[in-house]
């Protein structure tokens, strides 16, 4: 749940900001709540990376 809301807040962060946001997960292959977890987590790193980008324009 945490995971997923980081995602959700960032995504809403970034479209505040005007940028286009891929805000899907892919769960797929993802069958326990650690494995959905790491696929929330390893999106949360990208839309942060992107969010850094974004500010330092």
């Amino acid at each position: 749940q945490t995971a997923r809301a980081g995602v959700q807040a960032l995504t809403v962060s970034l479209e505040n900001l005007g940028a286009t946001v891929d805000k899907n997960v892919d769960l797929n292959g993802a069958y326990t709540f650690s494995q959905k977890e790491a696929a929330y987590n390893a999106k949360h790193s990208d839309l942060q990376a992107q969010f850094e980008a974004l500010k330092a324009q």
